[in-house]
Formats: structure tokens, C-alpha cells, sequence
């Protein structure tokens, strides 16, 4: 072997031992690493268990704790065990041939010590006895106080003796969304089942209608995600500390078969309270009137302006005139609509720009709608103005936008309905509300459509004070104020 070849023997040999040693040391460093991460499990999964088993509010060092989940399962029994001897299971009963045959089952609650209970009238409509099954299989049975077909609430009163009643939320305490929130009841006829859930949603309006083809009057519902399913209609729904906030009524679903899709509804307490007090006072219900007529802002700016039928997807609204400018001079208003302008439609904002800036006279020909309580009548308005008046001094928007585009114009960004009118010799004018208000709260309670506000009014019995919290915009100031009213309702007829 010469030189050359030991020489190349020697520098395979180191290389190889070289290869051999990095591989060794990757393969203890992979598990090295390997066993790190295995202890690292170990260790996540004993601080977890610790963690589970742990008291409130320790480090998680005492294993001998019950832990945070079973303080939760604890609590969940807590509920059940508090509101389950007030749930009541109700069947309505119908004579017929002298046999007496069930025609409907539902759920119901019991409201206070005196016997009466609350449940859909949807429940029991058509029956002509019922029967109540109290938690411990007890049957008793009921007679029907009053029921509210705009509301499907109804009251029905057993004998009171040996019964708790539920626990009601204070009113002051607004329900929010994403509270946990428990639905007792009997679906599908499952009797005394509790389901948990939150709640999803407030103030939610479906356009409801019974079998009867009736329709409810009036939806502010509650949206929850805890399980509804026939059967647990006229059961509570309560809070994480078992009072009710409000009452299973219906779900949301495309099922011919009604079953549960994710979305329950539920009646809030303040509508039963008030619903459920005047029945058992008098049997009947009456709901307070404010006498004005409002719309949500994605209606169109037209339902405000009092535009014709024909006009409605026609014309700019002046949303803002600077005084000095040669069409208010010779009468143009805030609130008027350009119909045309020499004698041209005018449908969009970009349609007047388009015909001012193609105008070569000095003339604007305006065919003006004006709404008003006594009378609206066109108005056509001949304005002679200088080359640069243009529309430099006051600004439109189209009738066919919605209303919250015109509010977002002005600067406003907040929910809330607008008044459209008021009526004369009623409480809202009266108080002092005006047209283009926008309410936000009703007794504290935020308002966010119609039905919401329909809703709310129509649960505070005629003669009442409501407290009504609106936003009114300043022309003047150019800003936006808070208003507050506060109107004795009048009864609707």
C-alpha cells in the first residue's frame, strides 16, 4: 500500500467514525428529547389533575379538594334540586261523549303561594279541565284565571297546599347575553328534564303563529341555546342561581317535526309579571299605548318624509341648509324632498349633482314633497343663484337609502328606533316626543327594533309611568342629545 492509499484509508476511517459518532449523538439527543417531552406531558398532566382537584381559590397544590369541576357539577344540582318542586307538568282535558281526553301537555311554573301557576296559552287553549302533575307525581287538578293571546301567556290555579313556589329575578337585574341560563320542563313528554345552555340573544322577533293560525301580538323573545323541544313549552327558564328570567315558548327550527335546532325561545319576566298580575287581578289584560308610530332604521327614508306611495323610491332628502343659501332664501327646508330639478327626476344624490353642474343658467327649478301633520303639498321653488351656490351649502340623501344611512350621515352610530309620527292628544306628544326621535331604552331596558319597543310599552299596564330614552338630533347645534320623557300610558283600544 503506498502512501497515497494509506493516506485515503485514514481519511475514510476518520470520516466514518465521525459519521458514527454524530449519528450516536443524534440519536441520544433525539431521546433526550424524546423523554423530555414525555416528562413534560407527565408533568402538564399532574398539574392538571391537581388543578381539577383543587378548592377555589388555592394553588392547586391540596389534591384532597373537590375540585373546580365538581364545584360546577355541584352547582348544576344546586339549581336543579332549588327550582325542580316549583316546575309542574300541566295536560288541558276536553269533554267529549262524557270521556274525558287528553289534548295537549306542556310545561308550567308555580308563580306564587296562593296557587296560581303560569304557562303557554298555546298549552292549554281548548281545554276544559286540566290537570297538573306536580314534581313528586302528585296529580292535582286546575282551573283556567285568564290567558293573553297577543302574549300566550296564561294562569291557571290549583290548591297552593305543600307547594314552593319558584324564585323570580329582580326586574332591576337585566337578563345579558352569554348568561348561563337553565330550561326546565317535559319535552317530548320526558317530564321534569333540565337542559343548560346560554343566553344567546335578546329582544328577538320570529312572526309567530299557533296551530290555531293565531298570531302572537306581541315577541320581545328570549334566544337561548339551552335544549327546547316540544313538551317544555310554559317552563321556567332560569339563571346560574335557579330564579326565573323568563319562559320556554317556542324554537327556531326548519323541521316539520319541531324539533330543536339550536335556538329556543323564551318570554321574558317582565312581560309575564305584568301579564300574569293583571289576569289574576282581573282576568283580562290591558296594555299601555304611547300613541306614535315608529320604524326600525333599515326601513327606508321615505317611510319618515311622508313621501306619496308612488315617490317612495324617488327624491333627495335636505338633511342639512346653510341659511345663507339662495334656496333657503326663497324657502327650501331641512326635511324637504327634491322631486326634480327643471322639471328632471331626481332619484339619487348624484343625479341633483349631475343636473346642477349641467345647468348653464342661474336658475334651479325645484319641484319640492313637504311632509306635515296638517297637510303635505308640493312646493316648486325657483332659486337664482350664483355659479359656485351649486349644492355648497346643504346636503341630500336619497329617500331610498335606509334611515340608519341618514342617522350615520348625521353622526349617529348607535341602535335604536325612530319615531315616524305622533298622535295627536296622546301621551308620547303630549310628553313632548317628536317626529325623527330615536328611542334607546324603555325603563332601563335597551331598545333595538319595534317589536322590542312594542313589546315593552305593551307590558306596563295603562296609567303607569314609563321612563323613555331617546336620542334627538339638534339642527341647530348639529349634534345629536339625549332626550328623556316620562309618559303616563294611555290603554290601547
Amino acid at each position: 500500500m503506498n502512501r497515497f492509499q494509506r493516506f485515503l484509508v485514514c481519511a475514510l476511517i476518520t470520516t466514518g467514525m465521525a459519521m458514527i459518532i454524530s449519528v450516536a449523538v443524534i440519536s441520544v439527543l433525539g431521546s433526550l428529547e424524546k423523554e423530555h417531552r414525555y416528562q413534560q406531558t407527565v408533568a402538564n398532566v399532574r398539574q392538571a389533575g391537581l388543578r381539577l382537584n383543587a378548592l377555589p381559590g388555592t394553588d392547586g397544590t391540596d389534591s384532597t379538594g373537590s375540585g373546580v369541576l365538581s364545584e360546577l357539577s355541584r352547582a348544576t344540582t344546586d339549581v336543579a334540586d332549588f327550582v325542580r318542586p316549583s316546575v309542574v307538568h300541566v295536560t288541558g282535558i276536553r269533554m267529549m261523549d262524557g270521556r274525558r281526553l287528553p289534548i295537549s301537555t306542556g310545561s308550567g311554573w308555580i308563580y306564587d303561594d296562593q296557587g296560581h301557576l303560569i304557562t303557554n296559552l298555546h298549552v292549554v287553549e281548548g281545554g276544559d279541565a286540566y290537570e297538573v302533575q306536580m314534581y313528586d307525581g302528585e296529580i292535582r287538578k286546575a282551573t283556567m284565571v285568564g290567558g293573553d293571546p297577543f302574549t300566550d301567556i296564561a294562569v291557571l290555579r290549583f290548591d297552593p297546599e305543600n307547594t314552593i313556589p319558584a324564585t323570580r329575578r329582580p326586574l332591576d337585574q337585566r337578563v345579558q347575553q352569554g348568561e348561563l341560563c337553565f330550561a326546565f320542563g317535559s319535552p317530548f313528554d320526558f317530564r321534569f328534564s333540565m337542559s343548560s345552555g346560554i343566553v344567546s340573544g335578546l329582544g328577538r322577533f320570529v312572526g309567530m303563529y299557533w296551530r290555531t293560525g293565531r298570531r302572537i301580538g306581541f315577541e320581545n323573545f328570549i334566544q337561548v341555546d339551552a335544549a327546547i323541544n316540544p313538551g317544555n313549552s310554559g317552563g321556567p327558564l332560569t339563571d346560574h342561581r335557579g330564579q326565573v328570567i323568563g319562559m320556554n315558548t317556542a324554537i327556531a327550527t326548519n323541521d316539520d317535526d319541531g324539533q330543536f335546532g339550536g335556538i329556543g325561545l323564551a318570554i321574558p319576566l317582565d312581560m309575564i309579571e305584568s301579564a300574569a298580575n293583571q289576569l289574576i287581578e282581573s282576568g283580562v289584560v290591558r296594555k299601555g299605548f304611547l300613541g306614535v308610530s315608529v320604524l326600525d332604521q333599515n326601513d327606508p327614508i321615505a317611510r319618515i318624509v311622508g313621501a306619496p306611495q308612488q315617490f317612495r323610491s324617488d327624491g333627495v332628502l335636505v338633511m342639512s341648509l346653510d341659511r345663507s343659501h339662495p334656496a333657503a332664501k326663497v324657502g327650501l327646508r331641512v326635511g324637504d324632498v327634491i322631486i326634480s330639478y327643471d322639471e328632471e327626476p331626481i332619484a339619487s344624490v348624484d343625479a341633483l349633482d349631475r343636473a346642477i353642474e349641467g345647468d348653464d343658467d342661474l336658475l334651479m327649478e325645484l319641484r319640492v314633497w313637504r311632509y306635515a301633520d296638517s297637510g303635505s303639498d308640493w312646493e316648486d321653488l325657483v332659486v337664482t343663484r350664483t355659479s359656485a351656490a351649486g349644492r355648497t351649502g346643504f346636503d341630500v340623501i336619497a329617500i331610498s337609502d335606509r334611515i340608519g344611512d341618514l342617522h350615520r350621515a348625521r353622526g349617529y352610530t348607535r341602535r335604536g328606533v325612530v319615531i315616524a309620527s305622533t298622535q295627536a292628544g296622546m301621551p308620547a306628544r303630549s310628553a313632548g316626543m317628536e317626529p325623527g326621535d330615536v328611542v334607546h331604552r324603555v325603563n332601563g331596558a335597551e331598545v333595538q327594533s319595534v317589536r322590542q319597543l312594542q313589546s315593552s310599552i305593551s307590558s306596563i299596564p295603562p296609567g303607569q309611568t314609563a321612563s323613555v330614552q331617546a336620542w334627538r338630533f339638534d339642527e341647530t347645534a348639529g349634534e345629536w342629545k339625549p332626550v328623556t320623557f316620562d309618559i303616563e300610558l294611555s290603554q290601547l283600544q
